[in-house]
């Protein structure tokens, strides 16, 4: 199974293939032009949507990911932004997922939200100040830079949470194994690296946990789909589709 990809004028649209290559289902992912690229400082990004499916290969939401024709490292690249230049970029996001929400409202849009970025008060003001129709649209994905969650960030976390956003973890890792505990997490998204090793532990935390959903990147293979479409509630990787914006 996998995905084809067709960049048309009005959005991207992704066409479901069957293993025999019959299309059964296509996905229009319908991203304004105005808001498919985006200057922060210097620096260039276009925005990259990834499809998470679940074990059928049915999309159940779109990830906001962004690229850089001046660099592939986009961590590195993030993680030297300052604060300000962080929330620009998470505002364009959310300008995307509003956009998407607004005129298909049985998609789930999410976006990468830095832990740190939890007390900045513009991006707050802006999380706030959404439609309760797109906020309940929308999934944070929060990246752990650090080896705690201080109160502060906790306590915005539950009040968003409890405004209609979902709460992610993302890159799940046995280095931040510890965060399971410390919020009531909607998703785990386990990390691309730490799911191609398929061990015991991992299959272990899949079954046993049950107060939070998962999905795992990096499916790649159809071996790793079949190892996961039973025990997961999402997956994503280029199995089902590498896309760009043209």
């Amino acid at each position: 199974m996998a995905l084809s990809i067709d960049a048309l004028n009005d959005g991207l649209f992704f066409d479901e293939i069957s293993s025999n290559g019959d299309i059964f289902e296509g996905v229009l992912i319908d991203i304004p032009l105005d808001l498919r690229q985006v200057f922060i400082g210097e620096v260039e990004l276009f925005i990259h949507p990834e499809l998470i499916v679940d074990s059928l290969g049915k999309m159940i939401a779109v990830e906001l990911l962004s690229r850089s024709s001046q660099t592939t490292n986009m961590e590195s690249l993030f993680y030297s932004m300052s604060d300000d230049d962080l929330c620009e970029v998470t505002l364009w996001q959310l300008k995307i997922a509003e956009a998407l929400v607004s005129i298909q409202d049985e998609i789930k849009v999410s976006i990468n939200l830095s832990l740190r970025m939890m007390t900045h008060s513009k991006l707050l003001m802006a999380l706030l100040a959404l439609r309760p129709d797109v906020i309940r649209g929308v999934a944070l994905e929060v990246v752990i830079e650090d080896y705690t969650i201080k109160a502060m960030q906790e306590k915005v976390l539950i009040s968003l949470k409890d405004i209609g956003y979902e709460i992610w973890l993302d890159d799940y890792c046995p280095n931040i194994h510890w965060a399971l505990c410390m919020f009531n997490w909607d998703v785990v998204k386990v990390a691309r690296e730490y799911a191609w090793s398929i061990d015991d532990d991992l299959m272990t935390l899949m079954l046993k946990v049950n107060s939070f959903r998962i999905i795992v990147e990096g499916i790649e293979t159809v071996h790793l789909y079949d190892t996961y479409k039973k025990i997961c509630f999402g997956m994503q990787g280029y199995l089902f589709g590498e896309n760009n914006v043209d």
